[in-house]
């Protein structure tokens, strides 16, 4: 059985109860370890072995035998970001006052071999607690999955090649300096072409990393992130041009008091939370319908003939759907269009 704070882990809970965000963490969790190992069964392999013993003078059997690993002994209680979570093997000790909590004579387990084996199904409590809470994985154990590892390698390959054909063969230069401003490169439209194809793709190689470091961190996007939204316009070109904007110099960001300006008006106030990534936080807000009005002066304070007539047949559709523009017109004709809507503007 699992304990947190002293109180034992009910199976449900419902949202108003003390222990729902528990119940819901370790519900989840255990979901994720019956999508990772399927088989049922979790597989730790030892860091650092196994070690090939050096022999001693008198003893050249041993000389070249694998060592037996140390036992590692860890408690079966740990404090987690100020919760104290316990798993308990046997009957816990129930104080007079309803808590629970591990036997001290019981509040440890030892792992002594090279392959440690958890089973999923027959105890989701001690692998929730293993993989979770306990510290075990990176510092003692790895995960062992040897085809696992091998698909996932291969896949990282296909990946890497993927983007490495999106970057340098799947996209004409409109298309990929605005792709390149969307992720926020710095004068992607005066940049040299070839430059830019670099910067882009180690880019999006260090947020794949970044990713992989932490992976509790849902908002960290990666090369698969990268791959759908350069398919997806009503993604891209509004970051686009968010960072069109700040690279002219119309669209600031004061730390000071946390809001983004067009020119001197306030466009929004950005949380705390979200100034990390706040060029994205920011083209949310504009999505937004009840910012409409907001957008379309951001639109018409930046966008010139000049870009107009840079835009492939895409991005001019696109630009003229976000001026409500129908879009039942020939290709030159919606330029025509979008040239009176924004010499209009000006």
């Amino acid at each position: 059985m699992l304990i947190v704070n002293s109180k034992q882990l009910p199976a449900n809970a419902n949202k108003d109860s003390d222990m729902y965000m528990y119940v819901k963490e370790y519900q989840d969790c255990i979901a994720d370890l019956k999508v990772k190992f399927p088989t049922g069964e979790i597989a730790l392999k030892r860091n650092g072995y196994p070690k090939i013993t050096k022999g001693f003078a008198d003893d050249s059997m041993a000389k070249g035998m694998p060592e037996m690993p140390t036992p590692v002994i860890f408690k079966l209680t740990k404090t987690v970001n100020g919760v104290t979570w316990g798993y308990c093997k046997g009957r816990p000790i129930i104080q007079p006052n309803g808590l629970v909590e591990v036997p001290p004579n019981d509040n440890s387990e030892t792992f002594s071999n090279l392959i440690e084996r958890i089973d999923i199904r027959s105890n989701p409590d001690f692998a929730f607690f293993v993989m979770y809470k306990s510290n075990l994985i990176g510092s003692h154990f790895t995960i062992y999955d040897p085809e696992g590892d091998k698909i996932r390698k291969l896949t990282e390959n296909n990946d890497k090649l993927k983007v490495q054909f999106a970057i340098r063969e799947g996209m004409d230069e409109e298309k990929l300096r605005m792709v390149c401003q969307s992720m926020e490169i710095k004068d992607a439209a005066k940049k040299n072409i070839l430059i830019l194809q670099e910067e882009l793709e180690k880019k999006v190689f260090a947020m794949e990393e970044r990713k992989k470091k932490e992976p509790t961190n849902l908002m960290l996007k990666g090369v698969p992130e990268f791959l759908a939204e350069i398919k997806n316009d009503d993604v891209t070109r509004p970051k686009a041009i968010i960072q069109f904007g700040i690279d002219e110099g119309k669209i600031t960001f004061n730390p000071k008091d946390s809001h983004f300006y067009f020119d001197s008006a306030d466009i929004c106030y950005v949380p705390i939370t979200r100034q990390s990534d706040r060029q994205d936080y920011l083209a949310f807000f504009l999505h937004n319908p009840e910012n409409e009005q907001k957008w379309k002066d951001i639109l018409k304070g930046l966008i010139t003939i000049e870009y107009i007539d840079s835009m492939d047949k895409y991005g001019a559709r696109w630009l003229a759907k976000q001026c409500g523009i129908p879009l039942n017109k020939k290709p030159e004709e919606l330029i025509t269009a979008l040239h009176a809507e924004f010499t209009q503007a000006e």
